[in-house]
């Protein structure tokens, strides 16, 4: 089973909880120029085993990576700025965001967060805070800390 029909742009393991357990795993998810985001359980001994799911983004990807609790979620970043969301594990979008709207909705979420108070305090001028995010180039995943929170 050959996955990709064009070059991969991106590897990345993620170690993952099983649904319904706190079994966990490692996976491996494929990103390539041929807009397909696949995932892999590396422990399997044949390709066609070793093969979880395959998420047809549609446009050639340049970053993936896994969020949830649970790392249940995998995103797929493209080269033209748009970014899809997954469910990885039952092949399911759950969002599809892009261009310069996805940019003014980062700029909005940052704004709310206190982006400007964290621009003043490195000096920089609060007039440029307003479109926060030009350009997107990765995603993170972190739990919020309660305590801090």
């Amino acid at each position: 089973v050959d996955s990709h029909t064009e070059e991969v742009t991106q590897v990345r393991f993620q170690t993952v909880q099983q649904p319904g357990n706190n079994v966990k795993k490692t996976v491996l998810a494929t990103a390539s120029e041929d807009g397909l985001l696949t995932i892999h359980d590396p422990s399997q001994p044949s390709e066609e085993a070793a093969l979880l799911s395959v998420l047809n983004v549609g446009i050639p990807l340049r970053s993936v990576g896994f969020f949830g609790p649970a790392c249940e979620g995998a995103y797929a970043l493209t080269g033209n700025e748009t970014m899809s969301v997954w469910h990885w594990d039952s092949a399911q979008k759950v969002s599809d965001v892009g261009g310069y709207g996805l940019r003014g909705m980062l700029s909005d979420a940052v704004g709310n967060a206190g982006w400007k108070s964290a621009v003043a305090s490195i000096g920089m001028n609060t007039d440029d805070a307003a479109s926060a995010v030009e350009y997107l180039v990765g995603c993170t995943w972190s739990v919020i800390d309660e305590v801090s929170a």
